[in-house]
């Protein structure tokens, strides 16, 4: 009779089960929290406030949620992780990842060790290009039609350009990521940008619709952070920012739109880590417009009013989606089904097109990764 496993193996099985449940999108709650320390960052330059303190705990914060994923998945549930490179949904939320250690490693070589900050965002960067390919390989050969949530592994090479400026890398590396980010921007986003407004009961129907308003505005972000260029070859002009800021405030109002029309399909469901793609699309706008006010309107009463109701409304939901994330996180890894119950063959619904981007929502939201690894 074989003998009966050790309390020790049992605890570890148990905890690696768990590990291995962890959704990819927890990536995005830690861009999140970069995003809203940059947020505060710029809203501390702009109103003399002492903010330091609330950004460096919000950077170590995204530091720790940071750690959950790469470093702690990877090694522990190996397996489990390559798997997930293998879904276009999946690879979606992990790039979250690179764009979090770039800003972590801004803020590294501004605050503590040049060396250090400098490798992190040399680390960051790379797997940017790598998750891309990766992105664009699988797509490619799934034949799959532009979505929100095509950004985060694509137009992230914005968030390369600002990072490599703030470590003072030279001009023609942040300007190169600045001006790639503008034609993937153009080459994809028009498309996802028209089925989402084509299609409000088919595509995009979870919180990736919100996705939709990161790529204009991290790109308008960018723009004031890599010394604000204008066309290769063209005289300092502000017209290419004014451009970037009123594509960034369009697209942030579509993708408010969208959300409104597909309310039945995330409103009236269970939380679920689908929910992350709330939080650094809302935090790229907001930076977005907290700069376009200090450089093109500080003297405009409206724009004073929207910069702070913005400002506000991006505060509560970030804060609140990480409150709910890590309150629902422990059910999550007990094998509790997120997104209502769903699993990654589907979510049952309307067939055809709607299956599959119920299916692609479920995927980013991690539901249900294998229960051992």
């Amino acid at each position: 009779m074989a003998a009966p496993p050790s309390p020790a193996k049992e605890v570890t099985k148990n905890l690696r089960a768990r590990i291995a449940r962890l959704p990819p999108s927890v990536n995005g709650i830690a861009l999140g929290l970069c995003g809203l320390a940059g947020a505060w960052d710029k809203m501390g330059a702009i109103h003399g406030w002492d903010v330091d303190v609330f950004v460096i705990s919000l950077v170590l914060a995204a530091s720790l949620v940071q750690t959950l994923y790469l470093p702690l998945k990877i090694a522990t549930c190996f397996e489990v992780f390559l798997s997930e490179l293998y879904r276009p949904a999946d690879v979606a939320a992990i790039a979250a990842s690179p764009m979090a250690i770039c800003f972590i490693g801004a803020q590294v070589y501004k605050r503590i060790d040049e060396g250090l900050g400098a490798g992190l965002v040399a680390f960051g960067g790379l797997l940017q290009v790598v998750c891309m390919f990766r992105f664009f390989y699988l797509v490619a050969k799934e034949r799959m039609k532009p979505e929100p949530y095509w950004f985060p592994p694509t137009v992230s090479i914005a968030m390369t350009a600002i990072t490599a400026n703030a470590c003072g890398w030279d001009t023609t590396i942040h300007q190169s990521c600045f001006y790639a980010s503008i034609a993937i921007k153009l080459g994809i986003l028009p498309f996802a940008s028209y089925r989402v407004a084509r299609h409000p009961s088919s595509v995009a129907l979870g919180p990736s619709c919100n996705i939709l308003c990161a790529p204009a505005s991290l790109v308008s972000l960018t723009w004031h952070l890599v010394t604000k260029p204008a066309w290769p070859g063209q005289r300092p002009s502000n017209w290419l920012g004014l451009c970037l800021f009123a594509a960034s405030t369009a697209f942030f109002l579509q993708a408010l739109l969208g959300l409104a029309l597909r309310r039945k399909h995330w409103a009236t469901v269970p939380f679920s880590p689908a929910w992350s793609a709330f939080t650094f699309p809302l935090a790229s706008t907001t930076s977005a417009a907290l700069f376009a006010y200090k450089e093109f309107f500080p003297e405009s009463p409206v724009f004073d009013a929207y910069h702070w109701s913005l400002f506000t409304f991006c505060n509560g939901v970030i804060v609140y989606t990480v409150v709910m994330f890590f309150r629902h996180l422990p059910f999550w890894l007990q094998g509790d089904a997120a997104s209502g119950g769903c699993d990654r063959g589907g979510c049952g619904g309307d067939h055809g097109e709607a299956s599959a981007s119920s299916t692609r929502e479920v995927a980013l939201s991690g539901a249900a990764a294998p229960a051992e690894a």
